[in-house]
């Protein structure tokens, strides 16, 4: 299973049996289920035991009673079991035993004796309802996000409380009315320089006291303000850049009026504005990540919990004119932005000018390999690339061309034009036309050199990149045979998991199942004259951006990701369990057709299509790459069926199958040839 939200897209399923049982078969291509008989041994696979479930109303378990002759109840609700003893069931929640417990109650009965098993899990904690005519919700009034904000943003403000109610929220001398935009939810909209300037008045017609959180001497912050967003340049949340107004904790009071009964509560809201004319300027360098391996990338998103969208090469300069907790957004443009994660800026010592890059003559070099394109620019600049068939697009940001050559090289069968334009001030885009379909990219720096600022002391804090030149690597299609499509080809395997991964019903492990998959399709690409790199060769664990490294290192041409899929809570698991592939580059779209045709005509399970995903192990871009769920395991019998060496084999032919086609269609003349 790649990620919670994959089972939620691709609902498992089958034939609905009897009340809160499994389905009856979804037969298919699946080899029957094997019998097994002996003690009951009654056991919960999901959820754990205590585990905090996310719905309150309907929900799923899967679990075995060790034999396929016992009969099941849950709550005194018949569930069906398979041969082998395993069971998923669809079931209302239990009500709470305690707090916010609660407890199914699991019955096997065989030849006349009964085993009974208390399972307890936590249920989502109840939304607060208050007592009285007038209420609110003061816990959600708590731990306020960190909030940086242009002077002329909207911020919202929302309060929870009794519904149908009139309420209020007062800052420094300003009172405001709050619109119930749904029951129960309170909210208002106001700029962020009126609401900070209000909420910094004081004086006897005030509402609330102390009006703001004292800023330390000078300006600076307090110690509290220091300790949560620290200070020292070249830290996340260091001092912004000139006339920027100082962190503050704006206080505010918020009343909820009924029949009768007023409620009131009072509350923080922790706000910095920034000069949209001089904001911070921060380096963008990959955070450590000790399971995930490195990705040379820092990830951008369109909004603060978005999908990844684009891929900024390490120590990118950008301007940083907002943020939202952990989350900090970067200035591309006009109206254009992207959010980052803190942990992966370093912010630049005040006074650092926004970046503003010069793009200069651009080379294109033939390589063996690759086409090599340099680009010369004066400050390192966020930079997106994008792909559609042949054609490869790269904007830059904040930048402005002076590009009086762009020069070819030798001449190159596979580029066939390039050309740039100044789309806006501030945006400069490359396009560049192949002579086949891009098979795959990525960026660089070089050279610049490192400029050591020094501190208030005149010591050197951090140092800085400077300049240098943006290297675009454009891969050379590798050489097909039409006739053996797989003859010579290097093809990285992985079989997903661990960390992570789901179990099916009886326990058997996702990433077991992932590796005999991955394990047979080694032999046939071998058979077929490719060259196999296991990615993960037994059951130690494997980070995400740690498999496409060694893919790269190895040279592999193609990216399979092995994988089977299973539901967040709450979703019904029966009616649509099959197959799906994933991609997220451009470049993989037709390798993710072809393999998901491979694999539906192999297993015989539904179409679920192919998505776009936002996957780690398929975001890399230096080779086409695909990720497959080629069954649910949280399947009684899909899980069984994945136990067998033929369904294993037919779950690999189906990937070779699809990774044949893929090969065939762009089997052409190698590149270079005429040269």
């Amino acid at each position: 299973m790649a990620a919670a939200w994959v089972g939620a897209a691709c609902a498992s399923g089958g034939r609905p049996g009897p009340a809160g049982a499994g389905p009856a078969a979804a037969r298919g291509a699946l080899p029957p289920v094997p019998r097994v008989t002996g003690p009951i041994a009654l056991r919960v696979v999901y959820p754990d035991s205590l585990a905090r479930i996310a719905v309150r109303d309907s929900n799923f378990l899967l679990g075995t009673t060790g034999t396929g002759d016992a009969g099941l109840t849950i709550d005194g609700i018949p569930v069906s079991v398979e041969p082998n003893g395993a069971f998923l069931a669809w079931l209302p929640v239990p009500d709470t035993v305690a707090g916010d417990t609660a407890e199914y109650v699991l019955v096997a009965r065989r030849e006349g004796r009964a085993d009974t098993l208390r399972w307890p899990v936590l249920l989502p904690a109840r939304p607060y309802r208050g007592e009285g005519a007038a209420w609110i919700d003061t816990a959600a009034l708590r731990d306020r996000p960190l909030r940086w904000a242009r002077p002329d943003e909207e911020l919202v403000l929302s309060v929870r409380g009794a519904p149908g109610e009139e309420a209020w929220l007062s800052a420094g001398r300003r009172r405001y009315r709050l619109r119930e935009v749904s029951p129960g939810r309170y909210e208002l909209r106001v700029p962020a320089r009126a609401f900070y300037a209000a909420g910094r008045e004081t004086g006897p017609d005030s509402t609330m006291s102390p009006r703001v959180k004292p800023a330390g001497r000078d300006g600076g912050r307090s110690a509290e303000d220091t300790a949560a967003v620290p200070g020292a340049p070249g830290a996340v949340g260091g001092t912004p850049g000139p006339g920027s107004a100082p962190l503050d904790s704006i206080a505010y009071g918020v009343e909820l009026v009924a029949a009768g009964d007023t409620a009131r509560a009072s509350a923080r809201y922790p706000l910095r504005l920034v000069d949209p004319a001089a904001p911070p300027v921060a380096e963008l360098i990959e955070a450590p990540d000790t399971v995930n391996g490195r990705a040379d990338v820092v990830v951008g998103r369109p909004l603060p919990s978005g999908p990844y969208l684009w891929r900024f090469p390490d120590r990118t300069v950008a301007a940083v004119d907002g943020r939202l907790g952990d989350r900090l957004r970067l200035r591309l443009g006009p109206a254009l932005e992207a959010w980052a994660d803190t942990a992966d800026a370093r912010f630049l010592p005040e006074g650092t000018p926004t970046p503003t890059a010069r793009a200069g003559d651009i080379r294109i070099v033939p390589e063996t390999d690759e086409l090599s394109v340099s680009i010369p620019l004066g400050d390192r600049v966020p930079v997106r690339v994008r792909t559609e068939g042949s054609r490869l697009t790269l904007t830059l940001y904040d930048t402005r061309g002076r590009t009086n050559r762009l020069a070819y090289g030798p001449r190159d069968p596979l580029l066939v034009a390039a050309s740039w334009d100044q789309l806006t001030e501030r945006r400069w885009r490359l396009e560049l036309s192949l002579a086949a379909p891009v098979w795959g990219w990525r960026l660089s720096w070089e050279g610049g050199g490192d400029a050591p600022p020094a501190d208030s002391a005149g010591a050197p804090a951090h140092r800085i990149a400077t300049g240098g030149t943006l290297h675009l690597e454009i891969r050379r299609p590798p050489r097909i045979d039409p006739d053996h499509p797989l003859r010579g080809r290097t093809i990285a395997v992985d079989p997903g998991h661990p960390p992570a991964g789901a179990h099916g019903p009886t326990g058997l492990y996702e990433g077991d199942a992932n590796l005999a998959v991955a394990r047979r399709l080694a032999e046939l690409l071998r058979e077929a004259g490719a060259t196999p790199v296991l990615v993960r060769r037994d059951t130690q664990s494997v980070g995400l951006y740690e498999r496409a490294r060694r893919a790269d290192s190895a040279g592999a041409e193609l990216f399979v990701s092995l994988h089977q899929n299973a539901l967040p809570d709450g979703v019904r698991p029966f009616g649509a369990s099959g197959t799906s592939t994933y991609y997220y580059q451009g470049i993989s779209r037709g390798l993710a057709e072809d393999v998901q045709a491979g694999v539906l005509r192999s297993l015989g399970l539904r179409d679920l299509g192919i998505a776009w995903g936002d996957l780690a192990v398929v975001r890399q871009s230096w080779m086409p790459a695909v990720l497959v769920e080629g069954a649910f395991i949280m399947m009684p019998r899909q899980e069984a069926a994945l136990r067998t060496a033929a369904f294993q084999e037919s779950y690999a032919r189906g990937v070779l199958d699809g990774l044949r086609a893929f090969l065939r269609t762009r089997a052409r003349k190698p590149s270079g040839e005429e040269r």
